[in-house]
């Protein structure tokens, strides 16, 4: 019975911290909306479906922080081998991990004001002007408000867990983890064995352990893939509704910022590396038979003497009408 215990206190520890890092993104999605909504243009719409859908997208994030505690939580206390130092480590790992995820929700409040979409990949950019970037940070008054949000949030969710560990670690501590390790797990097959118990049993209810381990953490990796089917869960779900302030709430800064910054890694979407310029404008200026010098802001430029009717620098004759081509980008949403 104390072994049972044990174990599922300790899945029970895993999920208090899971469940905690899904209230603070929800509270930093709950100040964003009362900072930024006024954008929304849709009154009709209904605000529920976004939190709801944030929950959605703030459960991989969460699962991502997890699934490494969750497994070396789990598997260990399958065969009762449960540490204090190991909650300690937990406490650390979701302090730093969830710590980032809720500096992302901070900055992107003044992010999405500003650029009226959510934090990206875009913003590694800046890293190369990191002096011009601290200034306009600390000259905007507004932005020291959502910097004070994400350390009060931090230092609390940080708080929350060492008294969830203290809580934890004395009702563990009270089934016997003090009695802890292989040694432990190989003595309840003898004790099964004095007690005139089947050891079958006692494997079994192991077994079960490592099963209902295997499961969770299972659902853990689900969770980070968001949904079934063929692809793993897009931004485009977060959408339901003609508002884009809505459609855009749901969807989790860490998350955006992640897929945006794995998009760019994929190898369609790397910078080509062509040839060097001035290659490619020699190369050029001679497939389009140009001679003479170049001019370097029209490097493809002709000379024609409408009076003599030839080509400048060349024996051609200008027999040929000039062709004027104007390209205008197209606008849209990627």
């Amino acid at each position: 019975m104390q072994n049972n215990k044990r174990f599922l206190l300790s899945a029970a520890w895993v999920l208090s911290l899971h469940i905690l890092t899904l209230l603070f993104l929800s509270l930093f999605r709950l100040v964003e909306y009362m900072a930024l909504g006024s954008m929304v243009s849709d009154t009709s719409a209904s605000v529920v479906p976004a939190f709801i859908r944030g929950i959605w997208f703030d459960n991989v994030i969460a699962c991502y922080i997890s699934v490494v505690p969750l497994t070396l939580t789990l598997l260990p206390a399958s065969v009762l081998i449960t540490c204090r130092w190991m909650r300690k480590t937990t406490v650390w790992w979701y302090g730093v991990l969830g710590s980032i995820a809720f500096m992302a929700s901070a900055a992107n409040i003044p992010y999405f004001a500003y650029f009226f979409k959510n934090i990206n990949s875009s913003i590694f950019e800046w890293f190369g002007y990191a002096g011009t970037t601290a200034g306009m940070v600390t000259g905007e008054k507004s932005y020291f408000l959502y910097i004070a949000l994400f350390f009060i949030c931090t230092a609390l969710y940080i708080y929350i867990m060492v008294r969830l560990r203290h809580w934890f670690d004395r009702h563990i501590a009270q089934s016997g983890e003090n009695n802890s390790g292989w040694h432990v797990f190989i003595d309840t097959f003898n004790q099964a064995k004095h007690a005139q118990q089947s050891w079958l049993r006692v494997a079994t209810t192991h077994a079960m352990y490592f099963f209902l381990s295997a499961i969770t953490i299972a659902l853990c990796v689900f969770g980070i893939r968001g949904r079934t089917g063929y692809n793993p869960i897009k931004i485009s779900q977060a959408y339901y509704c003609d508002d884009a302030f809505l459609n855009q709430l749901g969807i989790n800064p860490a998350f955006n910022l992640l897929t945006s910054a794995l998009d760019d890694m994929r190898k369609e979407n790397r910078d080509l590396h062509l040839m060097p310029y001035p290659t490619a404008v020699s190369l050029a200026r001679e497939s389009l038979g140009i001679t003479g010098k170049c001019d370097s802001t029209h490097v493809l430029r002709r000379y024609i003497d409408n009076s003599t009717n030839t080509i400048a620098n060349n024996t051609a004759t200008a027999h040929k009408k000039n062709v004027v081509v104007i390209l205008i980008p197209q606008f849209g949403i990627k």
